[in-house]
Formats: structure tokens, C-alpha cells, sequence
């Protein structure tokens, strides 16, 4: 987003980003971003390298940054849906309910 003027930049920021990060704090904003890139390059993420990975896989995709943008708080809303159990459909959630406790239990 560097490269866009100033007021592109803010309505970007305004538009996408303060959306994403209302979904996440810090640490999970990163398993986010980590789950996110996992998922598009097909390809474990090292923790330590989450940011430059989505550096080199934004460069390598061509999309502009708005395009970009749009990508990660769609999948954004989705991870929320699935750490916090609230889709749309009361079944999916109870499921969903199931599985994050059994993962806040594994050791």
C-alpha cells in the first residue's frame, strides 16, 4: 500500500483493514496470516517467517492491494466464525463449540 496515495491508503485502512483487526488480537492475527498462507500456498509456514512469506506470496500473486485486502478479511471473517463458533447455522456452531474445546485441551 506504500505506493498508493494517501488517500487510497486511508480508505483501504478505513475499508478493510480496521475490520480485520477488530476479528484479532496480535498473536492470533498471526496464526491468522500463517493459516491464510498455509491455505494458498498449499505449503507449511514457518511461525518465525509469516510476515516475509505474505511479502513474497503478495509480490508473486500480482493482486493490487485492494484485491488483496478484500481476500484476507473475507477469510478473516471466516477463521472468526470458526475460533468463536458463530456461523449462521446453530449445528456448524455446536460443532465448532466441540472442536475448540478439544483443541484448548490438547497439550
Amino acid at each position: 500500500m506504500m505506493g498508493l496515495n494517501p488517500n487510497e491508503q486511508k480508505r483501504l485502512y478505513q475499508e478493510y483493514w480496521l475490520k480485520i483487526e477488530a476479528f484479532f488480537s496480535t498473536k492470533i492475527f498471526t496464526e491468522f496470516l500463517r493459516h491464510y498462507l498455509i491455505m494458498k500456498l498449499h505449503q507449511v509456514v514457518n511461525q518465525n517467517r509469516v510476515y516475509d512469506t505474505y511479502k513474497n506470496f503478495y509480490y508473486h500473486s500480482k493482486l493490487n492491494p485492494a484485491a488483496a485486502l478484500t481476500d484476507l478479511n473475507k477469510f478473516a471473517m471466516f477463521y472468526n466464525q470458526l475460533l468463536h463458533a458463530a456461523t449462521s447455522s446453530k449445528k456448524l456452531n455446536r460443532l465448532l463449540l466441540h472442536i475448540n474445546v478439544m483443541d484448548s485441551r490438547v497439550i
